[in-house]
C-alpha cells in the first residue's frame, strides 16, 4: 500500500509562531544547550563588545517514535525562551546570567540592555560577596570560581587579593587527585609526595622514610669476622 509523507504540524502553543528569534548575551560566558533536534550555542561577548546576538531558527522535532511518529514544528521564539531559561540557572533571587530574548528585531533596545545589566550586576555583586567570604575563611585562590572572576572583571574590581592566579596543581601519583605543589602527604590516599617534608612533619614516618644504608660489600676470598 502506498504511503504519503506526513506534513509537519505545529505544536499548539500560546506563543506566536516565529521562524526566527534572537538571543542577546551581555556576559563573557558561552552557553551550550542540547536538544533532540540539535545543539544551540549562545556565544559570550568578546573584548570590546557590549553584547553578542545569537540567531535561533524554528526546528522540527519528531514525537512518538515508530509508525505513528509525527514531525512537529517548534517556534523559534519558544526555543529561544527555553534556551534563555536554561542559561539563567536558578540561584534564587539572582537567577540571571546575562541571556535574554530580544523582543523585536535582531538588536536589543537600550531599555532591554539597561534592565539586563541591572539584573546581571545584582548577580555579580552576590558572587563577589561569596568570593570575599571564601577568601577570608580559607585564603585559597584555587577555590575562586570562573563566574566569581568574571563578576570581578564586570564590576571593575582589579585589586582583590583573591583574583591572583591560582598556583598550578599537580596530580597525586597514588590516586590522581589534584593538589597544590609543596604538599607533604596526599590528604586523600596518604601517598607521600615530599619525603623530606613528610619526615619533618610526621615523626612516626621518619624511620620508614629514612634513606636505606648501603650494605657493606665483602671482598672476595675473605670470611666474615667471627663474633
Amino acid at each position: 500500500m502506498a504511503t504519503t509523507a506526513r506534513e509537519p504540524r505545529r505544536i499548539a502553543s500560546a506563543l506566536e509562531f516565529r521562524p526566527e528569534a534572537f538571543l542577546c548575551n551581555i556576559s563573557e560566558e558561552t552557553f551550550q544547550k542540547n536538544y533532540d533536534f540539535g545543539v544551540i550555542i549562545v556565544e559570550g561577548r568578546k573584548p570590546g563588545e557590549e553584547y553578542r546576538v545569537t540567531r535561533v531558527e524554528w526546528r522540527a522535532s519528531r514525537a512518538n517514535k515508530g509508525e505513528d511518529s509525527t514531525v512537529q514544528e517548534i517556534s523559534a521564539l519558544e526555543i529561544a525562551r527555553d534556551v534563555a531559561r536554561q542559561c539563567n540557572a536558578d540561584i534564587g533571587e539572582h537567577s540571571f546570567a546575562g541571556v535574554f530574548v530580544i523582543e523585536n528585531g535582531a538588536s536589543p533596545s537600550r531599555g532591554e540592555l539597561e534592565e539586563a545589566h541591572a539584573s546581571l550586576r545584582r548577580r555579580y555583586e552576590h558572587a563577589v560577596g561569596v568570593a570575599k567570604g571564601q577568601w577570608e575563611r580559607e585564603r585559597r585562590t584555587d577555590w575562586i570560581t570562573d563566574e566569581q572572576r568574571r563578576a570581578a572583571r564586570y564590576l571593575n574590581l582589579t585589586n582583590e587579593p583573591w583574583l591572583a592566579s591560582a598556583a598550578p596543581q599537580e596530580l597525586c601519583p597514588g590516586c590522581g587527585i589534584p593538589h597544590l605543589p609543596g604538599i607533604a602527604k596526599c590528604g586523600h590516599c596518604g601517598a607521600i609526595l615530599d619525603a623530606e617534608k613528610a619526615a619533618k612533619l610526621y615523626p612516626e614516618l621518619r624511620e620508614a622514610l629514612a634513606p636505606a644504608k648501603p650494605k657493606e660489600r665483602r671482598r672476595e676470598g675473605t670470611e666474615p669476622a667471627e663474633k
